[in-house]
């Protein structure tokens, strides 16, 4: 894993920021998730990193939630942003 991706969150999911190797192993374990992509919640008004919790069936049913405010983030939702931001990208760049 070279590359990954980091969203803030603050009552919605932001866009996601590219993170480089050297930027993820700044990034505690329990704080990203267990895929081959690299992905983690900062939660933007406490400005600390969210825990990750693993689902029970390792299918995108995990959570982030932040060890302060206790805000939650679904682990389905972030993919699901992450493909619009990628579909997007393809659009734009007349791809598909």
């Amino acid at each position: 894993m070279e590359m990954g991706f980091v969203f803030g969150y603050d009552e919605t999911l932001g866009d996601s920021e590219s993170v480089d190797i050297w930027e993820i192993e700044k990034i505690d374990n329990k704080k990203r998730n267990h895929d081959e992509t690299f992905l983690s919640v900062r939660c933007d008004r406490c400005n600390t990193y969210m825990d990750f919790y693993q689902g029970m069936k390792d299918d995108m049913d995990g959570y982030w939630k932040c060890p302060t405010c206790n805000a939650k983030v679904d682990e389905i939702n972030v993919y699901q942003k992450l493909n619009e931001e990628n579909e997007a990208y393809l659009r734009e760049n007349d791809l598909i």
